[in-house]
C-alpha cells in the first residue's frame, strides 16, 4: 500500500466527510425530502430511514454519485445494506440488524456490494434486477402471471441456492429447473392452435436458469421480493374481498 502523508490522509478524510455530511443531505432534499429521514450521516458512514422503495432508488443513485465523486477509483469501495422492518420496530434493533447485513456485504470479494432482500449483489447488477421487477409487475397487473406463481419462483430459487451447498446435498433440489419449466408450460404458456401467443414472458422466465441472463437465478429473490412487496396491499384487498363473499 502507498504511504501517504498526514496532510493527504487528512484531505481524504475531509472529502469523504464532506460527501456524506453535506452532499448526501442535499441529494435527499432534491427528491426524497418527504420520504427519507437521516438518522446520522458523516465521516464515511450514514444511516437512513424511509419508504423501502424510495430508499432502494436513493441507494442506487447515491452509489453512482459516490463513484463519480471518487473518479471511479477501484480502490475506494461503497457497500450498503437495506433492511425491511415493521413500522413499530424500535429503530435501535433495526440499525443493529442492518449493521450485521452490512458486515456481510463488506466481506464480499472486492466489496462494492449491497445487501438487499437477504441477498448480496454487486451494484452493477442491481439495475437489471430492478428492471426485471418492473417487468414482473407489468405481467402481474396484466394477469399474465399470479402472485402464487411468484411465490413458487421463490421456492425454485431457494432450491437452486441449496444446490450450491457442497455439504448435506439434497439431490431433489436439482429438480428446480425441471419444476420451473413444467410450471411455465402448465400455468404461463398461452397457445392459439400451435402458436405461442406470449413468447416474451415465456422466453424470459425460461432463460432465468440459463447463462444468457448472467445466472439471474442466484439473485432472483431481489426482483421477486420487490414485486411481491409492491403488490402486498392488492393481495390483502383481494383476500378481504374473497372473505366478504363467503
Amino acid at each position: 500500500n502507498p504511504i501517504c502523508s498526514i496532510t493527504e490522509y487528512s484531505t481524504l478524510s475531509f472529502m469523504l466527510d464532506y460527501f456524506f455530511s453535506a452532499y448526501l443531505p442535499s441529494l435527499i432534499k432534491e427528491k426524497y425530502e418527504d420520504s427519507i429521514y437521516t438518522v446520522y450521516s458523516g465521516g464515511d458512514d450514514f444511516c437512513l430511514v424511509g419508504a423501502y422503495e424510495k430508499v432502494i432508488a436513493f441507494a442506487e443513485k447515491l452509489y453512482e454519485k459516490f463513484n463519480e465523486f471518487c473518479a471511479k477509483n477501484p480502490d475506494i469501495h461503497f457497500s450498503a445494506a437495506i433492511t425491511l422492518v415493521h413500522p413499530k420496530e424500535p429503530i435501535k434493533f433495526s440499525i443493529n440488524s442492518t449493521e450485521l447485513r452490512l458486515k456481510d456485504a463488506k466481506d464480499e470479494p472486492n466489496k462494492n456490494s449491497l445487501h438487499l432482500y437477504e441477498t448480496i449483489v454487486k451494484w452493477d447488477r442491481l439495475s437489471n434486477l430492478l428492471d426485471f421487477a418492473d417487468e414482473l409487475k407489468v405481467w402481474l397487473d396484466n394477469e399474465e402471471l399470479t402472485l402464487q406463481f411468484l411465490y413458487r419462483l421463490l421456492t425454485y430459487h431457494q432450491m437452486y441456492l441449496e444446490t450450491l451447498n457442497k455439504e448435506n446435498v439434497n439431490y431433489r433440489n436439482f429438480l428446480y429447473e425441471s419444476l420451473l419449466n413444467y410450471d411455465i408450460k402448465r400455468n404461463i404458456e398461452k397457445m392459439r392452435g400451435n402458436q405461442l401467443t406470449n413468447p416474451e414472458i415465456v422466453n424470459k422466465l425460461r432463460s432465468l436458469t440459463g447463462l444468457e441472463e448472467g445466472n439471474t437465478m442466484k439473485y432472483l429473490r431481489i426482483p421477486l421480493c420487490h414485486t411481491i412487496y409492491k403488490n402486498r396491499n392488492k393481495s390483502k384487498k383481494h383476500k378481504k374481498k374473497e372473505n366478504n363473499n363467503v
